[in-house]
């Protein structure tokens, strides 16, 4: 049997699970409370920042209206009238913006529950929408009053382009109508298709003259007319003097002077093999100045004036002579390095074309011989480079250049070379440096001599003594520097070394160990 303690503690025990049951209930209530609370205030600041927002839009609105308003020297009565509404607009939009910005300060406070701010903050965007409202309204019973049209600007002259003068107010929007009459005072008709601020005289115009009007739109009002343009006068003509400058290449020529001084034209350069030849445009030449090049010697230079804007017809001048060169030649120089199967170049001065110029290289036996008409020219050597071959090894070489130009023909003869080596044998070539792996770069080793000219040829073979051949070559491995890849493992590596250009024989490396992988 169970004694009367046992029964005393389990009626304790259970009135203790109760009150946690009914605390847990409340704590559950009071979370669900908080977290309520917490997504109305969350939605309170959302709504805030959108109305403050919309605000700000709205208050810009009238303020720009306001400007607008302020900037119209005689405002018409309904302008008036709109300027004071917005005033009263005004007011009320700050009033909506002290209420929003002591909202946040009553709900910390406790002045005011989030459920009640959220029905202050839905009344304030009603508020704000009925202002946007009376915004829209204001602005579209408004009507602004076009005045005034200034003069038209620009030459009242066919070819020309006018203006229309500026409107009052400034910032009013129209559309526009040029018009033409046969008298300042005459009846003025519709130019078709003359419909923006601007107009370009034609033809037709000559001896009449020109006004616009400007028709408000949208919110403005009324048609203003310029007043008459002078009479309109013809294209004038122009004449252009003789092109100013040498007639050689690379001396910079002038277009004559225009008459009347004036002028507007358009240019472009011409070129042809005789002074009343057929003349070809010079690709860009389209300013008021040419500067011949090598391509123009021995032609005659044109420059073509063509009249526009209020100007018309064509203009012409031609050089006095046909392009040549500034000097003859004054000498030659030869470059380039002085050893069999090297190239060398010669130079002359002044720098002209090739074609102006013939060469003829000779191979002589002391850098005093003297070129006589009985000296004989190397064959077919006959530009300005010429490439030393076996049979010069111990002899001294000279180029005579001949320039043929429009004030005659001279030639000029070089200094000689000094004796011209012989090929020069390559005797060896160092071990390959680097580690024979696969990803890792290997160099050839140095030559002997040191600045010998060489190609290089890298080779794959089976084993370290394996003697190279065409069929273990590298594709593409001709230079002095090889990276093994993969297919290369377990294999060793050579190069070839072989003499250019003064230099002659073939050295092999030393094979590297075979190569690994990491």
């Amino acid at each position: 049997m169970k004694t009367r303690g046992t029964l005393n503690f389990l009626k304790r025990a259970g009135a203790i699970l109760m009150l946690l049951a009914i605390f847990a209930s409340s704590c559950n209530k009071y979370a669900d409370d908080f977290k309520q609370m917490n997504t109305k205030l969350d939605a309170l600041i959302t709504g805030k920042a959108e109305l403050t927002t919309d605000l700000g839009l709205v208050k810009a609105s009238v303020l720009s209206l306001q400007s607008a308003i302020g900037a119209i020297p005689n405002p018409t009565v309904s302008i008036a009238a709109l300027g004071t509404q917005l005033t009263g607009l005004t007011t009320k939009l700050n009033d909506i913006q002290t209420s929003l910005n002591t909202l946040s300060d009553k709900v910390a406070a406790g002045k005011l529950t989030s459920d009640a701010a959220a029905l202050v903050v839905a009344q304030l965007k009603i508020d704000l929408a009925a202002a946007q409202a009376d915004i829209t309204k204001l602005i579209a019973n408004a009507t602004f009053s076009v005045t005034e049209i200034a003069a038209i600007t620009g030459i009242a002259q066919v070819g020309a382009k006018l203006t229309a003068g500026v409107l009052t107010p400034s910032f009013a929007l129209v559309t526009y109508q040029w018009k033409s009459a046969a008298t300042s005072d005459g009846t003025y008709a519709d130019i078709a298709g003359a419909t923006t601020n601007k107009y370009t005289l034609v033809t037709g115009d000559a001896t009449k003259f020109i006004k616009v009007t400007a028709t408000g739109t949208g919110s403005y009002t009324g048609t203003v007319t310029s007043a008459a343009t002078t009479v309109v006068t013809a294209q004038a003509t122009f004449t252009i003097g003789a092109i100013t400058g040498t007639a050689q290449v690379g001396v910079q020529l002038t277009a004559g002077a225009l008459e009347p001084a004036g002028a507007t034209v358009t240019y472009q350069w011409q070129s042809a093999a005789t002074a009343g030849g057929t003349y070809v445009d010079i690709a860009g030449a389209t300013t008021s100045k040419c500067t011949p090049t090598t391509g123009d010697a021995g032609k005659f230079i044109k420059v073509v004036a063509t009249g526009t804007g209020s100007y018309t017809g064509t203009g012409e001048a031609v050089t006095d002579a046909a392009v040549g060169y500034s000097a003859q030649l004054t000498g030659v120089v030869i470059t380039g390095t002085q050893r069999v199967y090297a190239k060398l170049t010669a130079t002359v001065s002044p720098a002209v074309t090739a074609s102006s110029v013939a060469y003829k290289w000779y191979a002589l036996p002391t850098a005093t011989t003297v070129i006589d008409d009985n000296t004989v020219a190397i064959a077919d050597a006959i530009t300005n480079e010429y490439t030393l071959v076996a049979a010069d090894a111990g002899k001294f070489i000279k180029v005579v250049a001949t320039g043929t130009f429009l004030t005659g023909t001279t030639s000029v003869t070089s200094a000689a070379t000094g004796k011209i080596a012989a090929l020069i044998l390559i005797t060896a070539i160092g071990d390959i440096t680097g580690t024979a792996q696969v990803g890792v770069q290997l160099t050839a080793g140095a030559l002997t001599p040191a600045d010998a000219t060489v190609n290089y040829q890298w080779y794959l073979v089976a084993a370290a003594d394996t003697n190279v051949a065409d069929a273990y070559k590298i594709a593409g491995a001709t230079t002095n520097k090889y990276t093994p890849v993969a297919t290369d493992a377990g294999k060793f590596i050579k190069v070839v070394a072989t003499g250019k250009v003064g230099y002659t024989g073939a050295v092999t490396s030393a094979a590297t160990s075979a190569v690994v992988i990491q």
